[in-house]
């Protein structure tokens, strides 16, 4: 069985409906592309402070961050075991 891709979360809600209907696995792949995204937004703040385009950047991976903890608790409220 092919598994669907993760998504990049447009919305709050976009990421709750993924959620909700996210298996198992799908959670653990969201758990770890958060991850990553957070490690992203650390390491570009050791790099460079003031540029717009890597300010844009952090927010974007903050975005993301945000979106895909909704999903994921989105997904344990559908199912505690997630």
């Amino acid at each position: 069985m092919r598994r669907k891709p993760i998504p990049k979360f447009k919305s709050s809600q976009e990421a709750i409906e993924f959620g909700r209907n996210a298996t198992v696995a799908e959670v653990d792949v969201i758990k770890n592309i958060r991850g990553m995204c957070l490690r992203m937004i650390e390491r570009l703040d050791i790099d460079i402070k003031n540029d717009i385009k890597v300010l844009d950047l952090k927010m974007d991976f903050a975005t993301q961050a945000q979106f895909m903890r909704e999903a994921i608790e989105a997904a344990r409220g559908s199912n505690g075991r997630r």
